[in-house]
């Protein structure tokens, strides 16, 4: 991967030619992959035998280590289905169907104080033999809004190798209170973008972005301030059902800062989830239309975005391709680079 264009911190504009080959010992990590039953009215998978996934969202977690999982299930919040031990190998082990060959795992509020647990604890899982390198990359937390912490607290994240960037979680709305994972809008915070300012100076980290479909626009104007940094968009920037005119603009806004890519998951996480193919190609073809194909990855959020769908969010990669390479009818090259290689090259996994 080295001298490729996206290990440069600022994402140029450019035509994938051809895939790039991965390294063949990720390649060989399965040398096949596995028809079977994901739900009982479909009998096979639709992604063909040997077509490699790198999923950019997955959170590796235990109720233990992530108490909030445990709490959520006492309160009989619907995410409490996911509070329980969920691994690697649990991962691989349910999406058996399809040939994952790399993973990142993203931020999931780690219990302990000192968020360098959480990198440690998912570098560990790595360096496990029996997790196959997963997660590949982790992202973890800084105190962004507290730029002198922050800075010693990231030297501590990189001394990690599979450290990739930070995830500072900036959804708000205070007409929106049940979307809120923060306690104020950041998005203007002089100290906030001190932390950001210094995550752009240190070159090659990423910054994952999750919003509320409602601060996309001035999200736009707070990306712009930090060409050098790449950002990644999380959960298709949350879509809600009956403002979609809303979160269209947002999005073709956002997108004109180039270093800006979109992870396509998540889609009606605060709401009903979108399961079926006619439920999810409008948005897909609307963030591919704002973003281009070349800064769009697919990815599951397992096991969030398992909690509300009916196939346990088996079939969420299945249905991805079925969105994209049967109904968009994109060329094969494109599809496999929203599937694996872009965010193999954006995560530099």
């Amino acid at each position: 991967w080295e001298g490729h264009a996206l290990l440069q911190p600022v994402r140029k504009a450019f035509e994938f030619q051809a895939s790039p080959p991965l390294p063949q010992t990720s390649a060989d990590l399965f040398a096949k992959s596995i028809e079977y039953p994901l739900d009982m009215n479909r009998l096979t998978t639709r992604i063909p035998k040997g077509f490699l996934i790198v999923d950019p969202h997955v959170h590796y977690w235990n109720p233990t280590h992530f108490k909030w999982l445990a709490e959520a299930k006492e309160a009989g919040k619907w995410i409490g289905k996911a509070a329980r031990t969920y691994g690697p190998e649990d991962y691989l082990s349910e999406m058996e169907a399809y040939n994952i060959i790399k993973t990142v795992h993203i931020q999931a509020n780690w219990t302990d104080s000192d968020p360098v647990g959480e990198t440690e604890y998912e570098q560990n899982l790595a360096d496990n033999k029996r997790n196959k390198g997963h997660p590949h990359g982790i992202v973890s937390y800084m105190p962004l809004h507290k730029p002198k912490e922050a800075e010693i607290i990231m030297e501590r994240h990189l001394k990690f190798e599979n450290f990739r960037g930070v995830r500072f979680m900036l959804d708000y709305d205070s007409n929106l209170p049940e979307y809120c994972q923060t306690d104020k809008d950041y998005l203007e915070d002089g100290e906030f973008l001190k932390g950001l300012k210094m995550m752009e100076d240190h070159r090659g980290l990423i910054f994952d972005m999750q919003l509320c479909q409602t601060q996309l626009t001035r999200a736009a104007d707070m990306v712009a301030k930090f060409p050098d940094l790449n950002f990644a968009l999380n959960h298709t920037g949350f879509p809600l059902k009956g403002r979609y005119d809303e979160w269209k603009e947002g999005m073709k806004v956002l997108a004109q800062n180039e270093n800006v890519y979109v992870k396509i998951s998540g889609l009606g996480m605060w709401e009903e989830a979108l399961s079926s193919v006619d439920e999810i190609l409008p948005l897909v073809e609307e963030t591919v239309d704002a973003f281009g194909h070349e800064r769009c990855m697919f990815a599951s959020n397992m096991p969030v975005d398992g909690c509300k769908r009916e196939d346990n969010g088996l079939a969420i990669f299945d249905t991805f391709y079925e969105v994209a390479s049967n109904r968009m009818k994109l060329e094969d090259k494109i599809v496999e680079n929203m599937f694996c290689y872009t965010a193999c090259l954006l995560y530099k996994i």
